[in-house]
């Protein structure tokens, strides 16, 4: 059941915007009361906050699987880069009709991604050691630079949402690749 609420609500989300989508509209698409939603979730913030959990896990479960791939570390790297910008992509333009909220959501898209953050920037580091032990990138604080990099290809996440200024085609990837591995390759 919790999966069905899930579903639906994340439809209602993108079709009526955060602010438009109520805990009754999702019932009565499931056929169901308001009080079989509340057995699983306090709110609508805590289903909305759900939903973004759910995603955040698949791209992290994506980009780690990514990050632990034997092989040249620079190419990983630019896989890693390249499917983390489609992927986020992806993720704004299906919820392109929540844009105008953005900045009131965002402090709870962060916190609910905020676990995984952290995993994130480890498992890159690791990637990035890996590099620098093969001597395909400079010595370099691995933890650092990993941080770095995870929080601009965040920032890239505004512009994306809110603007839809960045195109997420091979040139402009490349020249995110290229900028990334220009400053840590040996």
């Amino acid at each position: 059941m919790r999966e069905q609420i899930l579903d639906t609500a994340f439809k209602h989300f993108v079709r009526f915007g955060y602010s438009k989508t109520t805990i009754s509209g999702i019932a009565d698409e499931l056929g169901k009361q308001k009080s079989a939603l509340y057995y699983y979730f306090r709110n609508k913030e805590d289903i909305f906050c759900s939903i973004v959990v759910l995603e955040a896990e698949n791209l992290l479960t994506e980009l780690l699987g990514i990050l632990k791939e034997k092989g040249d570390e620079s190419a990983l790297l630019k896989k890693y880069i390249a499917h983390r910008i489609r992927v986020m992509y992806g993720v704004a333009a299906r919820y392109n009709l929540l844009k105008s909220e953005l900045f009131v959501l965002l402090p709870l898209i962060e916190l609910s991604r905020q676990q995984f953050h952290q995993y994130e920037v480890d498992a890159l580091a690791v990637l990035l050691g890996r590099g620098v032990d093969s001597g395909v990138f400079g010595k370099c604080d691995c933890e650092l630079n990993a941080k770095v990099i995870v929080n601009t290809l965040k920032g890239l996440e505004i512009p994306m949402f809110v603007r839809q200024e960045f195109n997420v085609d091979t040139k402009e990837i490349e020249a995110i690749s290229s900028l990334v591995m220009n400053g840590i390759k040996n």
